[in-house]
């Protein structure tokens, strides 16, 4: 399994949840640090690097909303899934509406979590913001579209070409068809071929 650099942070007061939920983050390949509250996530220094957030939405003292607006507080930008076991949706809409990337309810199905995760990953904005070293540019939504799509299987053995289709053929038809040719005809010479036909009737 590859491994990747971009940590995923856990937080949740059910030990037994955070185990779980850790050990399938990790077979993914990626890092992982769990905490037991939101207080402890706040006091604990973190990397200023691509990351992802997987947050229980009820928790002891501070809720999962509680710390999500702390965050927006601060300027932490860092994508974030909650998880929760009571859901609801004017609570869902309302994490949603706050900028959270996913609401799963518990139990939830492991790809959807790590495809949730794959692409919070994707669409940070540290990573866009961040200087390349192979030269990739752009920040177009197709691109980050594009982007997005090979996050989903980076952490596979798949081998993935991503090409941009501009054959003749599809050009031709985004245009329409070519006009038929035309021959130039130059100017008088309709009325002189004309002429020519009529002085001929008369001489018959």
């Amino acid at each position: 399994m590859k491994k990747i650099d971009t940590p995923v942070y856990v937080v949740d007061d059910d030990a037994s949840v955070r185990e779980a939920v850790e050990s399938l983050i990790r077979s993914a390949g990626f890092p992982v640090r769990t905490f037991g509250s939101a207080q402890e996530f706040l006091a604990t220094p973190r990397a200023d690097m691509p990351s992802c957030l997987v947050l229980d939405l009820h928790l002891p003292g501070l809720s999962g909303l509680d710390l999500q607006r702390e965050l927006a507080k601060d300027d932490v930008q860092i994508p974030i899934i909650f998880l929760t076991g009571h859901g609801d949706i004017p609570t869902s809409v309302k994490a949603i509406k706050a900028g959270a990337l996913e609401f799963l309810t518990k139990p939830f199905h492991d790809e959807d979590l790590l495809n949730a995760i794959r692409d919070g990953i994707a669409q940070d904005p540290r990573l866009r913001a961040a200087p390349n070293p192979d030269g990739v540019i752009g920040s177009s939504r197709l691109w980050r579209q594009a982007l997005a799509y090979a996050a989903k299987v980076a952490a596979t053995e798949a081998t993935v070409l991503l090409k941009r289709y501009s054959s003749p053929s599809y050009s031709a038809m985004r245009r329409g068809p070519s006009p038929a040719p035309s021959a130039r005809v130059p100017a008088g010479s309709s009325r002189r071929r004309a002429a020519r036909c009529s002085s001929m009737k008369s001489e018959k």
